[in-house]
């Protein structure tokens, strides 16, 4: 059994705070990521954003849920720090970037982008694809698809 109960999630997980907290991340962009964009925009692009808010930005966009994999008393201040807040949430993206800002540590901000950076997933880029070539006349889905002619007698 997984994360909460869930047997079978697209989410990837990632151990957190020298393995204090088990996050699981969403590994492409999801609607809830771009809504947490929309309420966070001011303006300002999103490359311009200081560490903080697109640290936020990518955490709460994209983490599905979190675990404690140690005893809570057990746990580092940064690490205290980040369930704190991820507990505490009050699904008002403002005021818990709010939250985010009071509890969750400078340093931690590092783990949290090697969270979402290790678990994206990786789609090829079109270049990559293209310059591979079509595939044989055997393994050409187009070749032989839509009742067309195989090409004898064309």
């Amino acid at each position: 059994m997984g994360l909460n109960g869930h047997t079978s999630t697209p989410a990837k997980p990632y151990e957190a705070f020298d393995g204090q907290i088990l996050m699981l991340i969403m590994p492409y962009k999801t609607f809830k990521l771009r809504l947490v964009h929309q309420r966070l925009d001011d303006g300002t692009p999103i490359e311009l954003w200081d560490e903080s808010k697109h640290s936020f930005f990518i955490t709460v966009g994209s983490t599905v849920s979190c675990e404690l994999l140690v005893d809570e008393t057990d746990l580092s201040e940064m690490a205290r720090g980040f369930w704190y807040f991820w507990q505490h949430q009050t699904g008002d993206i403002l005021k818990d970037y709010e939250l985010f800002l009071r509890y969750v540590a400078v340093e931690s901000l590092t783990e949290l982008y090697e969270a979402f950076n290790s678990t994206r997933t990786v789609v090829p880029k079109a270049d990559e694809a293209l310059h591979k070539g079509r595939p044989d006349q055997k393994t050409d889905p187009l070749a032989s698809s839509a009742g067309g002619k195989s090409g004898k007698g064309t």
